[in-house]
């Protein structure tokens, strides 16, 4: 605080004011902070009341018609769910391979020679992607 030369009985008003001051930017700054928690918790409301999809329930649905045993319901939500779960593996299995064969394409092409043209290395290129493909 800068040097004040005036009375002492003005000094401590001055001192009282620049506490006072200090406060309520101290109040300020937390009532910001809770503006902007509640702002945030009203941005994530709509996330609350979202449609939820499940693949596997609509399928149930559309398939059964009329009444049936609780044995069977658990018979085809059962069998829905093992055919999901095997699509689901072969989305990812064919992720996989895309990704190793982009991994062969970049290492094949790394290999390739400066100096040698790009038509005599592009068929043996494919020949060697294509060797790669059947095996997986």
């Amino acid at each position: 605080m800068a040097q004040y030369k005036g009375t002492p009985s003005e000094a401590g008003c001055a001192k009282n004011l620049m506490r006072k001051w200090e406060e309520e930017q101290e109040q300020m700054e937390q009532r910001k902070q809770w503006v902007a928690e509640k702002n945030i918790m009203k941005s994530n409301i709509d996330k609350k009341f979202s449609a939820h999809y499940d693949a596997v329930e609509a399928e149930l649905k559309f398939s059964t018609m009329g009444l049936l045993t609780l044995n069977d319901m658990k018979v085809k939500q059962e069998a829905l769910v093992k055919e999901q779960e095997k699509q689901l593996a072969k989305k990812e299995q064919s992720k996989e391979l895309q990704l190793k064969l982009e991994k062969l394409r970049e290492k094949s092409a790394r290999r390739r020679p400066r100096g040698s043209s790009e038509e005599e290395e592009g068929g043996e290129e494919e020949e060697e992607v294509s060797m790669h493909e059947e095996e997986l």
